[in-house]
């Protein structure tokens, strides 16, 4: 039963969804059986905070992947937001650089979220990293780069 319960905290299901009906299917279909659920920019645009609250009075665990990236007071009070409307994990993109993610680890204070830094999105390849300026031999490469050129900045959290 230990590896059941295990298994339900490491398994997140995205919500790539448009609306919040078919949001409350899923989390209704599979949330006695899994404990995390990712809002992604779709779908928080779409039904906003209230998605959220819903999520997290179901009993689920929210994953809120908006990758906030801009300048540091704004992210450090959306932060603030996301971490008062209950999100368990968030992520910021580290673009954004140093200051702002001192600014994120301010906004999320002493609450209990984890900051996630996002480097290089999934879709990016050589070529739309080379249109924005970037000049890593490689998606990976650049993923690498901007993780270590933020090594000493990273918002550091607890585990969930």
């Amino acid at each position: 039963m230990k590896d059941l319960v295990l298994a339900k905290d490491k398994i997140i299901v995205a919500l790539d969804v448009a609306s919040a009906k078919e949001a409350r299917e899923l989390v209704r279909r599979l949330g006695g059986r899994l404990g995390w659920f990712k809002v992604g920019l779709q779908l928080f645009t779409a039904a906003g905070p209230a998605i959220v609250e819903e999520i997290k009075k179901a009993g689920a665990k929210v994953f809120l992947d908006l990758k906030f990236h801009d300048i540091p007071s704004t992210v450090r009070q959306a932060v603030r937001s996301a971490c008062a409307m209950g999100a368990d994990m968030l992520t910021i993109h580290l673009g954004g650089g140093s200051e702002m993610c001192r600014a994120a680890a301010e906004g999320r204070a002493e609450a209990s979220t984890l900051l996630l830094g996002v480097t290089v999105l999934t879709s990016q390849n050589d070529q739309t990293l080379a249109e924005v300026g970037t000049k890593a031999n490689g998606a990976g490469a650049a993923a690498c780069d901007l993780g270590k050129s933020d090594r000493d900045h990273r918002p550091h959290s607890k585990p969930p």
